[in-house]
């Protein structure tokens, strides 16, 4: 009956069995049932456990059992499981104060955890402090890592740690040799993560498992200071082998002749190949520790770069006029083209458009499908605008999913067309994953004594009226 095992999981006793031999005992109707008392099933066998499970309380010799539930932020967290080799009933009053112990004694478990998490942050927060002092004084890489390798082993329970970008390995404690650690980096490149992880590298790298054995679990952070080529924070630990103790064999549960002793006898299972678990709580720390290394990098190499003039002066433009993401003008330097045509309509009176538009619904594609796929969405719409565009227009990514337009010598009714073209050309893509989607635009032309901020804000108003009127159109100054 699920009438007793509901009851138990609101008292978050999972299973209470007075006596594994008992047997079910079907409900019987009487007319008269308001006469009865209420019973107390939790005194009984209300809820039927699976055959398996008490096959195997059997095969333990095992009469009554006691099962208490451990929940944190409302999920199943772990149990309580107290077992006997004689029959007890449990009285109701036995059961709350086997649960108000439990309680205590697990609050008091979550509220260490904490502490122990708040420590590790705060620790986490003095390398990053560091890192940023580091950045300021333009310190070399390599003399970083060599001062602080050791702390972060000690932090994050490493034996070893990597360090990887341009063509330089840097290496403390434990890690593989330089072929396999070849083979994991070239994997980790395919694997296109920024934090990846596992406790498990032999299982991954079946064919180099024998030399991973000092270094099976692997914390792996991406540290994007180049485009195309991210360098990697590489994080190691030892094989942790865990020894399982269980009461019995699972195939002596299934053999028909098998002796109560052999049923009843201990079995110790030991697990190899796999190290302690990086905890969620590690990686989000190991992914910000890398956020501020790559900062270090990329200041390191901007400084090596400014010793070359010409290459320096390509890359600091790129970086600072390109989103990284799309490829496309960022903000920055849409505002100075902006600022640029305004000022030369104003002088030569030649007309200027702009375009403001951004996705529709884009908050749900990243919540559906994640920020991977919409930012592959973002990407790919930059690409597809790019190529209705003239080359006298410019193209830049305004912020999050907001495009902006800068159409050179075009009047609004131009700008009208270029806007239809837009609306109807994005709606016609069938995207990967998330299929069809548009976008709404708002159009606008340079008016006489108009700075920057003035049409940027005639475009954003005539966009956002586009969305409040059904989104996948355009609205301009004619059309409001």
């Amino acid at each position: 009956m699920m009438c007793g095992f509901q009851q138990y999981l609101n008292q978050h006793i999972m299973i209470c069995i007075d006596d594994v031999h008992s047997q079910p005992v079907k409900l019987i109707a009487v007319r008269q049932a308001e006469a009865l008392p209420e019973p107390d099933q939790c005194l009984g066998l209300s809820w039927m456990p699976p055959a398996s499970y008490l096959k195997m309380l059997k095969a333990l010799d095992v009469k009554s059992v006691l099962v208490i539930a451990i929940f944190q932020d409302n999920k199943l967290w772990g149990s309580i499981n107290c077992h006997s080799f004689t029959s007890k009933p449990l009285s109701s009053s036995i059961r709350d104060v086997s649960f108000n112990l439990v309680q205590m004694a697990t609050q008091r478990l979550f509220l260490l955890t904490t502490q122990e998490q708040n420590l590790f942050q705060q620790r986490v927060m003095d390398s990053r402090q560091v890192l940023s002092d580091k950045r300021e004084r333009l310190t070399e890489p390599a003399e970083m890592f060599a001062d602080y390798a050791a702390d972060w082993c000690e932090l994050f329970c490493a034996s070893g740690v990597v360090l990887v970008f341009d063509d330089d390995v840097f290496r403390h404690g434990n890690s593989p040799a330089n072929q396999p650690l070849e083979k994991i980096i070239s994997g980790l490149g395919e694997q296109k993560k920024a934090c990846f992880y596992t406790e498990s590298l032999g299982n991954l790298f079946p064919e180099i498992a024998e030399q991973l054995v000092d270094c099976c679990g692997l914390l792996a952070i991406s540290l994007p200071y180049d485009h195309h080529r991210p360098g990697w924070l590489l994080l190691f630990r030892p094989e942790a082998t865990i020894e399982f103790k269980w009461a019995v064999k699972p195939e002596h549960l299934t053999e028909k002749n098998a002796s109560q002793s052999e049923q009843s006898s201990y079995w110790s299972e030991i697990v190899r190949g796999e190290s302690q678990p990086w905890t969620p709580i590690e990686r989000q720390a190991a992914m910000d520790l890398g956020e501020d290394l790559a900062v270090v990098i990329a200041v390191h190499q901007i400084s090596k770069l400014n010793q070359r003039f010409s290459e320096t002066n390509q890359r600091l433009e790129q970086l600072a006029h390109t989103d990284t993401l799309t490829q496309i003008w960022n903000r920055y330097r849409m505002e100075l083209a902006i600022d640029a045509e305004v000022a030369a309509s104003s002088r030569y009176g030649r007309p200027c458009s702009l375009l403001l538009f951004d996705i529709d619904h884009f908050k749900q594609i990243n919540d559906n499908f994640g920020h991977d796929v919409g930012d592959a969405v973002l990407a790919g719409i930059a690409w597809e605008v790019k190529t209705l565009l003239r080359a006298s227009d410019h193209l830049g990514r305004w912020g999050g999913e907001e495009f902006i337009v800068l159409a050179s010598n075009t009047d609004l009714a131009e700008a009208e067309k270029l806007a239809e073209r837009l609306c109807r050309h994005i709606y016609a893509l069938e995207l990967e994953t998330v299929g069809r989607i548009s976008v709404s635009i708002g159009v606008t032309e340079w008016q006489t004594g108009d700075m920057r901020r003035d049409i940027v804000e005639r475009a954003d108003k005539a966009m956002y009226e586009a969305k409040e009127t059904g989104r996948n159109r355009w609205l301009s100054n004619r059309k409001r």
